[in-house]
């Protein structure tokens, strides 16, 4: 029954600090809202510029043109062996026709250029669409190393600078991502822990005369991690809310061609739970850092 008291007493007390603290947990929750809602922005913004730039690594293929006069059992053939490649995820065939009825159509209103012309010029040839994991300078090599490979094969053609180009901006992306994001949690604890240290600061004299009637740090600490993970929790809800009002205002003023960008790769609820999880986390993490340094005084 004693223990019951004990943990009742603990948490009257928690709100009891809160409530003759209220200013500076107003101003922690914010502090942990305001930081919770950059990050999170920071993170969706970022998924979604990588979708986009992996959206493009689709146009990324190869062209295979096959030489004049490979017979069609041939044909078949060689889309076997290309098919075989490890990288290659597609294999489309375009015929001489084909080919030239896509050049007609990409001449509209300029047809009389094709008009002396006796035969068809344009050769026959493989569209290659190459695997995500290949969609690289060094993935692409292999495959046209396998390709070469292969008879009945006149040229081929990947856009090098292209692939280049893709490879380069992929790998800027994902080291910005890490470095920017590992740079804000730590920002955001770093913070949060400030913030949360002058709470402490300001009943340094309450903690004191704790410990001197011989009250065991358990008993001083839980208190403030009551108060964490109340700071935190609503300081999640108010994230929620500054990350979904800014939704609203970027998707009503922002040209719809961007408006992919800011749109949430996660549900409400997902949201809403990691927000809370990292919040509370947060909460934690900050009176435990704070009451650390304090205590070791």
């Amino acid at each position: 029954m004693a223990k019951v008291y004990a943990i009742l007493y603990i948490f009257l007390e928690a709100i009891r600090n809160i409530k003759s603290n209220f200013i500076t947990t107003v101003l922690t929750v914010i502090t942990i809202g305001l930081s919770l809602a950059v990050f999170t922005f920071f993170v969706v913004v970022l998924i979604n510029i990588k979708g986009v730039i992996k959206t493009w690594g689709e146009k990324i293929q190869i062209v295979v043109y096959i030489k004049d006069r490979v017979p069609y059992g041939k044909i078949d053939q060689m889309a076997g062996e290309i098919k075989n490649i490890a990288g290659v995820e597609r294999v489309d065939y375009v015929s001489k026709k084909k080919a030239l009825d896509i050049l007609r159509e990409d001449l509209k209103g300029y047809k009389d250029i094709l008009d002396s012309i006796d035969s068809n010029p344009l050769p026959a040839s493989f569209e290659i669409r190459v695997k995500p994991e290949y969609r690289d300078r060094n993935g692409i090599d292999k495959i046209i190393a396998k390709l070469r490979g292969i008879g009945g094969i006149d040229d081929i053609q990947y856009g090098q600078k292209w692939v280049e180009r893709f490879s380069a901006i992929l790998r800027f992306i994902e080291l910005f991502t890490i470095v920017i994001g590992v740079f804000l949690a730590a920002a955001t604890l770093f913070i949060i822990s400030n913030t949360i240290r002058l709470t402490v600061y300001a009943r340094r004299e309450e903690i004191e005369v704790a410990r001197l009637v011989g009250a065991s740090e358990l008993y001083i600490k839980v208190p403030f991690f009551i108060e964490g993970v109340v700071q935190g929790f609503v300081g999640a809800l108010l994230a929620s809310g500054i990350l979904f009002f800014e939704q609203y205002l970027l998707y009503k003023n922002i040209p719809s061609t961007f408006a992919s960008v800011v749109e949430s790769p996660f549900s409400f609820a997902a949201t809403l739970a990691g927000l809370t999880f990292a919040g509370v986390l947060l909460g934690i993490s900050g009176s435990m850092i704070s009451l650390g340094r304090f205590l070791r005084v």
